[in-house]
């Protein structure tokens, strides 16, 4: 297979009014690139469930025991996030509704480029991404001085 070529391009947005508004920009983002078929995924909304425990227990993008007692010990550079609190005990936490869809993608991702003669790449943006070109797209491919 051609290792230049994307084998698969994902999209992870969240079913609100906010992640709709969204889309549109990221789905123009694709064009640019040149990316007319994408998988749209639909990720968690933290805000659904009362608590990280609930969070936890959805079944949708599921978390093993291993992966739930991990989460517990994050550390994002300021000391663990829980502080030796359980997981009932936090509220629900969008960066692991985020990091949820993530995974999942990830393992779509697995899935199509271990296919055999699948491409190299796969493209995994959020329903925010924007495209920034700091080259004009006419001199791709010829070299920078």
């Amino acid at each position: 297979p051609d290792p230049n070529v994307l084998a698969e391009a994902y999209v992870l947005t969240i079913n609100t009014t906010e992640g709709r508004a969204r889309q549109p920009g990221v789905f123009a983002a694709m064009e640019q690139l040149t990316i007319y078929s994408f998988v749209r995924v639909v990720g968690l909304v933290a805000s659904d469930y009362p608590n990280e425990e609930a969070e936890e227990a959805q079944t949708k993008f599921p978390m093993t025991e291993t992966e739930k007692r991990q989460w517990l010990t994050v550390d994002i550079g300021m000391g663990p996030v829980h502080r030796g609190r359980a997981s009932r005990d936090m509220p629900s936490n969008g960066p692991l509704a985020c990091a949820l869809g993530h995974r999942h993608i990830w393992q779509l991702a697995q899935q199509k480029l271990s296919a055999p003669g699948s491409a190299r790449w796969a493209l995994i943006l959020e329903d925010d991404a924007r495209i920034s070109w700091t080259l004009n797209p006419s001199n791709w491919g010829r070299p920078v001085a």
